[in-house]
Formats: C-alpha cells, sequence, structure tokens
C-alpha cells in the first residue's frame, strides 16, 4: 500500500520523514525570509461560513493550516469515499443525490470519522517524536488553556501543524467557520507573543447555498471521474451556524489586536461590524 501524503507531500513514495523535511523547506522557501528585531510574528483567524470566500483571502507568505483540505487530501479519506462510490455503483454525479437521498449524511459520517479518528493516522510515531522536541513554553502555553494534542485523525496533523509553525515563529493563516469557541488558540497565541488578526468574510444565506450546493456537485463529478481528492461537504445546518458565528464574535473580538470584516457578495468588500452582522441575518 503506497505511502499516504503527510505535510503536503506530493509524492505517496516518499517516506514520512522525508516529506517532513521537504515540507519544512517548502514552508521556509513561502514564509518572509527576515523579520525585523523585535517583530512579533503575526497569526491571522479566517473566520466565516461555509462557502463565504475564506480562502481566497488567505495570505499565501504564511503558513496557512486549513482542516477541510487535510482531511479531503487523506488517502484513508478517499479510499473510502471511493469504495462507498463503488458500493453503491455510483458513476453519475449528476443523479447521485437523486438516486441515494443520504449519500451525503454518509458523506459526512465518513468525513467526522477520518477527522477524528482513522484518518491521517501512518505518521502517529513520528509526531510522538517531534512533539517531544516542541519547546516546553509553546506546550504550556497551549496546554493551561485546555489544549491537549489528539490521539487519532487528522485533527492531530493539523494540530502538529500548527505547534511547529508556532515553534518555528511563522506567520500563519488559520481557517474556522467561527461558530465555536477560539478562546483555548487566541489566548495561547497572545501568550506567546503573536499579533493576533481576524478576519470575517460573509454573504447572504442565499448565495451561501448555491455555493456550497455547486461546490459539492463540483466534487462529486471529480470524485465519479476519479480524480483523487474527497468530496467537500455540503451544510444542513448552515442556519444555526450563522447563528453560532454572531453569537461568538464579541469574545473573538476581544481577543484580537485587530478585526475586519467583508461582504463577498460579489467581491471582498470591506464592511463594519454592524453590515456583517446584517448580512449573515439576510
Amino acid at each position: 500500500m503506497p505511502t499516504r501524503r503527510k505535510y503536503g507531500s506530493t509524492n505517496r513514495s516518499r517516506s514520512p520523514r522525508r516529506s517532513l523535511k521537504r515540507r519544512s523547506s517548502a514552508t521556509a522557501r513561502r514564509s518572509p525570509k527576515r523579520r525585523t528585531s523585535g517583530q512579533k510574528p503575526v497569526f491571522t483567524l479566517y473566520c466565516g461560513p461555509p462557502g463565504s470566500g475564506k480562502t481566497s483571502l488567505m495570505d499565501t507568505t504564511s503558513v496557512r493550516i486549513l482542516t477541510d483540505d487535510v482531511v479531503e487530501h487523506d488517502s484513508t479519506y478517499q479510499e473510502l469515499v471511493n469504495q462507498l462510490f463503488i458500493t453503491l455503483d455510483i458513476k453519475d454525479a449528476d443523479h447521485a443525490e437523486t438516486r441515494f437521498p443520504g449519500l451525503l449524511n454518509i458523506l459526512s459520517v465518513i468525513y467526522y470519522n477520518v477527522r477524528t479518528r482513522v484518518g491521517c493516522n501512518e505518521n502517529n510515531d513520528l509526531e510522538d517524536d517531534m512533539y517531544s522536541l516542541i519547546p516546553t513554553e509553546v506546550k504550556r502555553a497551549f496546554s493551561e488553556n485546555g489544549f491537549t494534542l489528539e490521539k487519532h485523525g487528522c485533527d492531530r496533523d493539523v494540530s502538529m501543524r500548527l505547534l511547529v509553525a508556532v515553534s518555528k515563529r511563522r506567520n500563519i493563516s488559520w481557517e474556522t467557520v467561527g461558530d465555536k469557541s477560539q478562546g483555548w488558540l487566541l489566548n495561547a497565541l497572545k501568550r506567546l507573543d503573536y499579533t493576533v488578526n481576524v478576519v470575517y468574510v460573509g454573504a447572504p444565506l442565499s448565495d451561501l447555498q448555491k455555493r456550497i450546493t455547486g461546490r459539492v456537485q463540483t466534487s462529486l463529478s471529480k470524485l465519479t471521474s476519479k480524480y483523487q481528492q474527497g468530496v467537500r461537504l455540503a451544510d444542513t445546518n448552515l442556519t444555526d451556524r450563522l447563528q453560532r458565528i454572531i453569537s461568538n464574535m464579541n469574545e473573538i473580538e476581544r481577543l484580537a489586536d485587530g478585526t475586519t470584516y467583508y461582504d463577498n457578495t460579489k467581491e471582498h468588500t470591506k464592511i463594519e461590524k454592524s453590515a456583517y452582522i446584517a448580512l449573515l441575518r439576510r
């Protein structure tokens, strides 16, 4: 069985250790070569509902950490989804959801199982070694804010990417919906002398639903064409998540050094917080 990709490696025949080394080199090349004395590294948290366009705003010179991308490119996820399509004899993406009304729910179960349990586990021993090398002050800052390194799944992989980047004092771009507390993360980074910026991206509910539907359909088309990437999931509780984003904004804003808001209905337009909340409620 081929070695699964890890930490951005695109060659499945490489050993995990070599992949990590090459990933570190690539990350170093993308990151700014110099930081003036006394200048803090920057952590930018991109928040917003699925389909809002967060990724298109992310700083390409920073270390970008996107949980969905890690899961979708994991070979275990791809194998499980491909096997599901073979079992159900799904060959035409245009009729997949019609023939199997529960398909997206099944894909969601697979996604979260990979994310929390069975995915990205091929390098756990190596990650244990890496974790032992993370500076004590970094581990303490996170653990004292409620963080515990996951034992399994792609969430563990994402956590290790974060810890390694913080240990190297890299600028980091982190994507999240923003419907859950981010206090554990932002408090730890502030303690480690990071500048924390938050960027909110939004669009009206009707636009989000259209974008998500199109994104899922595109993913299904690629999968039925044997394109090696997992399915980008739809969000079946979008309205509830929009309300939770609004509910969590005050806490996130309080912990940030700066917060900006964008309306991405047609293109990224900077707006005020009140206009952003109205946008999500539209």
